[in-house]
């Protein structure tokens, strides 16, 4: 997705089809959520540290990822 040498996963695109989010190491090691623009990629954006798997809600409103924090993963 990005044109960097990252390990970017986990994409969902917003429901309103003009965002994507996805978790990503573009930070060097530090693992987050991003999001940019669908339609050229520009806009990039961490908006969580720490953070895998998001989801959009049906609304597009809200992000609902899972973090770990110590043993636990939670959402």
């Amino acid at each position: 997705m990005t044109e960097s040498l990252t390990d970017d996963r986990n994409p969902d695109v917003s429901p309103d089809g003009r965002s994507i989010v996805f978790d990503s190491e573009i930070d060097e090691k530090l693992r987050g959520i991003y999001t940019m623009d669908s339609e050229d990629g520009e806009n990039l954006k961490m908006i969580v540290e720490n953070g895998r798997n998001p989801v959009y809600t049906r609304n597009g409103k809200e992000v609902v990822f899972e973090r770990k924090i110590g043993e636990n993963i939670q959402l």
